[in-house]
């Protein structure tokens, strides 16, 4: 690396970290013209940071053992059969963040952060423990073979699934896209705090699926993962991709990364939650 661009790496990191009363205009361009992989991002010290204890906290309190590793990536999800949480880059940076809403109309609150860590956590603990490989967890299931989809006609009103991540294009209804989103949201409301699971869903199908979760997360308690690692999908210090060529014209760079996590095996657990508000503001951009 040169003594020239060591300068601009710094340069950028201090862009990030400089105070409020430092000119957004300044800022947006120097993040828009630098790589992603020299943002020098760390989860550590975030503003993702507490999101990411409050899960190991609920884990702990449901004494699951394994604490999923989350690391900073391009967009929600985990890769296939790799028991790790991938978390977007800007949600590690509140100048990033600020970019994001304002290239795509949109940005996860709290409440939101808090159920596609709660979703990606399911993912993490079915590969952790290849629940996935046991007989019950297809006959609870189906299997997990099955194609995997970008989009879906959901069953509005099934109740032989639960309900929880809000995604605008599906309703509440994700858990309907494939056997291991049906597990991984069931896993979701079974771990969110006060759900209530038992009372909220007396006498629906969904009600066995979320008792096999219960028996699952009695049955690993005090057990290793028999997965702890795999390869990670565009972790954020490998991608030499400009911000402002992320964003693109019209916004196609953006528009396209859930179909080639799909294409490539990754199981993109909240494509479709944010895809609306981009596809709106991708819109507004061509006027």
């Amino acid at each position: 690396m040169s003594r020239t661009d060591i300068g601009d790496r710094t340069n950028m990191v201090t862009a990030l970290r400089s105070t409020p009363h430092r000119a957004w205009g300044a800022i947006r361009s120097e993040i828009l013209h630098s790589r992603l992989c020299d943002l020098s991002l760390e989860i550590e010290g975030s503003p993702i940071e507490p999101s990411i204890d409050r899960l190991y906290r609920e884990l702990a309190v449901k004494r699951v053992d394994f604490r999923p590793p989350c690391y900073l990536t391009d967009g929600w999800g985990c890769p296939d059969r790799v028991p790790v949480i991938g978390i977007p880059f800007y949600l590690a940076s509140s100048w990033l963040s600020r970019l994001e809403e304002e290239k795509t109309g949109d940005i996860e609150d709290e409440r939101t952060i808090m159920m596609l860590l709660r979703h990606e956590a399911g993912h993490a603990i079915n590969y952790a423990y290849r629940l996935w490989e046991e007989p019950e967890w297809s006959q609870t299931f189906g299997s997990f073979w099955k194609p995997y989809r970008e989009s879906f006609e959901p069953l509005r009103w099934s109740r032989r699934f639960v309900r929880h991540v809000e995604s605008s294009e599906y309703g509440r209804n994700y858990a309907q896209k494939h056997p291991d989103d049906d597990f991984a949201e069931t896993f979701a409301v079974w771990l969110t705090p006060r759900a209530g699971w038992r009372r909220r869903y007396r006498g629906w199908p969904a009600l066995r699926k979320l008792e096999y979760v219960d028996d699952a997360m009695r049955r690993v308690r005090g057990m290793p993962p028999l997965c702890d690692g795999g390869p990670l999908f565009r972790p954020v210090e490998r991608m030499t991709l400009l911000v402002g060529e992320r964003y693109g014209d019209g916004g196609d760079e953006v528009r396209s990364f859930a179909s080639a996590c799909a294409d490539i095996g990754v199981r993109h657990g909240a494509s479709g939650v944010r895809r609306k508000a981009r596809k709106k503001a991708a819109r507004r951009r061509k006027r």
